[in-house]
């Protein structure tokens, strides 16, 4: 009994002590485990952040792994539901995971990057876009996108601050889905517009289990603004466009969700009723930024498809783990977020160098818009490789 006792004791310190220590003595695999929605409300988002993860490992393993040391990826579908992703945590943790990271969302990342923190465990998040995320004070956390969801629309500001003041917008809807990344997307734009003085008229969110956009159509035709903004998902940024088509409503300007607009077959999808949309994005396949193209031919080649975003900030979050393990030479949680906290990483996201709060600032952001049914940029002007066509009714 008294043995029994002992040896329950040392497994009990064992999963207390942090991840390096319980792998001082493991010179083999270095394993990472990470939850993704795989099923579920946000799959369709997020399975691309799996597929990015796994170019990065077979790339990092054929130029020898980290510090000599091959890798291995695990992911485990949480089925979008932040309770599973916990117990996947806690699983990975008590399988002696060297590294556990969650690809999915705000919604998911949330009570997660608290278990991190507790255990003092590195927690890069690639779409963890809420800012309040990273207002908690936690050391571990960081996001690895372009922009967080409160300055996603830096881009959209910065083109409406090029027109001429007489040609702007006077007014918007608001229409969000209850998430937390969009409503905070969405808080993020409005805050932007104030100092532009454009009025809101309507600011309505709505439940994930939409079937039908109609009345949220009809109450924004009721308000006649100049510019309709929706935050959403892909099938309800789906049913949000299909109904402005069939009901023949347009105005000077229509934004999309950037989740929607991401999607590979956006456009097969959607077809003619996001004709004249935009959408923010914080990156898009064809950017001029270090390594990008490389990684989209990679992605591509594995996938038959072309990256989304949530592909290209996965991808960004193992290329600042790479450059601090091989700069740091160390895999101590705490070295490496020493290190991730002061350094600048040049990704294929563009430059990152976070705040104190574990977040990048970007200066601008990117804007695409449905011309003639391809996608045109045509914010910032460096990336552009179209005009904006306004007002579009």
């Amino acid at each position: 009994m008294r043995f029994a006792r002992q040896f329950l004791l040392a497994a009990a310190a064992l999963l207390l002590a942090g991840p390096s220590s319980v792998h001082a003595q493991d010179k083999g695999t270095i394993k990472f485990g990470i939850s993704v929605s795989l099923t579920g409300g946000f799959a369709e988002a997020i399975r691309p952040a799996m597929l990015a993860g796994k170019v990065w490992e077979e790339e990092v393993n054929a130029r020898g792994g980290l510090l000599g040391r091959k890798v291995e990826l695990t992911f485990r579908d949480n089925r979008s539901n932040p309770d599973d992703g916990v117990s996947i945590f806690q699983r990975f943790k008590q399988s002696g995971y060297d590294f556990i990271f969650e690809d999915s969302g705000a919604f998911m990342v949330q009570r997660e990057s608290t278990l991190a923190e507790q255990q003092q465990m590195l927690f890069l998040s690639p779409n963890g876009f809420a800012r309040s995320l990273y207002e908690r004070g936690y050391k571990y956390l960081f996001f690895t996108g372009a922009a967080v969801a409160e300055d996603l629309n830096i881009g959209v500001v910065r083109l409406l601050e090029s027109m001429k003041e007489s040609d702007r917008p006077k007014s918007v809807a608001y229409v969000s889905i209850e998430n937390i990344a969009f409503t905070s997307t969405t808080k993020g734009m409005q805050e932007f517009l104030k100092p532009m003085k454009i009025a809101s008229v309507l600011d309505v969110t709505y439940p994930p289990n939409i079937n039908d956009a109609t009345p949220i159509v009809d109450n924004i035709k009721q308000k006649t603004p100049d510019m309709v903004y929706h935050a959403g998902l892909n099938n309800d940024s789906l049913l949000f466009a299909r109904a402005m088509k069939q009901q023949g409503y347009k105005t000077k300007l229509i934004m999309i969700s950037q989740v929607a607009g991401a999607q590979p077959h956006f456009l097969t999808t959607f077809g003619d009723s996001v004709e004249g949309m935009i959408y923010a994005s914080p990156w898009e396949p064809s950017v001029k930024t270090t390594g990008n193209a490389q990684f989209v031919a990679a992605y591509q080649k594995a996938n038959n498809t072309l990256p989304t975003y949530n592909a290209a900030q996965a991808y960004a979050r193992w290329q600042i783990l790479e450059t601090a393990v091989n700069a740091a030479k160390s895999l101590d949680h705490t070295v490496l977020r020493d290190y991730i906290a002061k350094a600048e990483f040049d990704t294929v996201v563009g430059k990152i160098k976070y705040n104190d709060k574990g977040y990048s600032v970007p200066q601008d952001t990117i804007v695409t818009q449905v011309q003639k049914g391809q996608k045109v940029i045509v914010w910032p002007k460096e990336q552009a490789t179209g005009t904006l066509v306004y007002p579009n009714n």
